[in-house]
């Protein structure tokens, strides 16, 4: 399940989607020590792992009209040292097929 958040009183803050799972499948996902919220008690995915979701999700859903696609984007823009193109490479490869990089990155 997922729930998406919008703070609604600073249109400047970007929306936060939620991903609500069991200990196990957070774990699997790239369980990180890192913390958010001012009690820090909501945990983070991985970057990496949360690429793969996403690189997935687009490459699965593209009923979707995309969306994964620009919020993949929209993480490599603000997060532009977090990964390198080989790395991202290699993560479409693997979860988003043949066509995924080149739909990321249409001008490589």
């Amino acid at each position: 399940m997922a729930t998406r958040f919008i703070y609604r009183k600073d249109p400047s803050v970007i929306p936060i989607d939620f991903i609500w799972v069991d200990d196990e499948s957070f774990t699997k996902m790239g369980a990180t020590l890192e913390r958010t919220t001012e009690r820090k008690d909501i945990p983070v995915v991985d970057f990496i792992a949360l690429l793969a979701m996403k690189i997935s999700a687009f490459e699965n859903g593209k009923n979707r009209g995309y969306r994964d696609l620009l919020d993949v984007r929209m993480l490599l823009d603000y997060n532009p040292d977090a990964i390198s193109e080989e790395q991202l490479r290699e993560l479409c490869d693997r979860y988003g097929g043949p066509s995924a990089y080149a739909e990321l990155r249409p001008d490589s």
